[in-house]
């Protein structure tokens, strides 16, 4: 009996799920900011580190109405920016050369709102990226460092589809990740004491969809 409710639970929620038919598609991501932030006392001085950079990628997506699950490729495109204050003194940014790979995975739920051939919906989710390599300042990345740039999000944000005709349209969406692991590994805090760390990504993303009908 467990097993039939069981079974009949995923039934109904495959059929919401599908309320309308299944469609694929290809976005092109921009990051305009990826940060990291953290705070550490060296010798009781308090200091502070602002990490910042761009990607580019490109996300596959399924729609599955109140669903959408990506997978992708993310790369930087500009230099590490690195803004440093001590005791409350800012230090001139520091920009230095900097590279990184992802593998971007993505998993939200969302609502659509239907007006004529717009179709608008907020989104939220979970996000993982997967460093496959990077390097800093021309020195790559330890294991340590990948791992430490493998973190997982908490996301939300809008999309917006338009519908060019029954089967084809065009789609945007603009979302905010906060970094649940941004704290470092412990190599990064060699000399200094761990204070409290946060991370942001910021993306907006455009493409096709296509529905199979």
């Amino acid at each position: 009996m467990r097993k039939i409710f069981v079974l009949g639970v995923f039934l109904f929620a495959a059929s919401f799920a599908f309320s309308e038919p299944v469609s694929f598609g290809l976005l092109a991501s921009w990051a305009p900011l990826e940060e990291n932030y953290q705070s550490v006392s060296f010798l009781g001085t308090p200091e502070t580190a602002d990490y910042t950079f761009e990607t580019l990628g490109v996300r596959a997506f399924a729609d599955l109405t109140y669903v959408e699950a990506s997978i992708g490729y993310r790369a930087a495109v500009t230099q590490l920016s690195t803004a440093v204050t001590i005791s409350g003194t800012s230090i001139p940014t520091v920009t230095t050369s900097y590279s990184i790979n992802l593998i971007d995975l993505r998993l939200v739920g969302k609502y659509p709102f239907y007006f004529a051939s717009f179709r608008v919906f907020p989104l939220a989710g979970v996000a993982k990226d997967s460093c496959l390599s990077g390097s800093g300042n021309g020195t790559a990345f330890t294991s340590d460092q990948i791992n430490s740039a493998s973190p997982w999000y908490v996301l939300a944000g809008v999309g917006g589809d338009y519908r060019i005709n029954k089967q084809l349209y065009v789609r945007t969406e603009l979302t905010a990740a906060y970094n649940l692991t941004s704290e470092q590994s412990s190599s990064f805090y060699t000399g200094a004491t761990y204070q409290s760390s946060t991370g942001w990504q910021v993306q907006l993303a455009a493409g096709i969809g296509y529905s199979l009908d």
